[in-house]
């Protein structure tokens, strides 16, 4: 392995947040995001968390 690891990033994706709270599917994305960073307090290494959005493409 060459290299050794300095940083631990987290990437979530486009958790699909609306002002309603649910996605298009009824999901309660909201409170899917407060699982994933309530659960990933007790991943060790964490440094940072990183969020993205698909801007422009519709979700399916």
């Amino acid at each position: 392995m060459p290299g050794k690891t300095t940083h631990r990033i987290l990437h979530l994706s486009d958790p699909h947040l609306t002002a309603s709270r649910a996605d298009e599917d009824g999901v309660d994305a909201a409170d899917s995001l407060d699982r994933i960073l309530h659960d990933v307090r007790f991943v060790p290494g964490i440094d940072a968390v990183a969020f993205a959005r698909e801007r422009g493409i519709p979700h399916i």
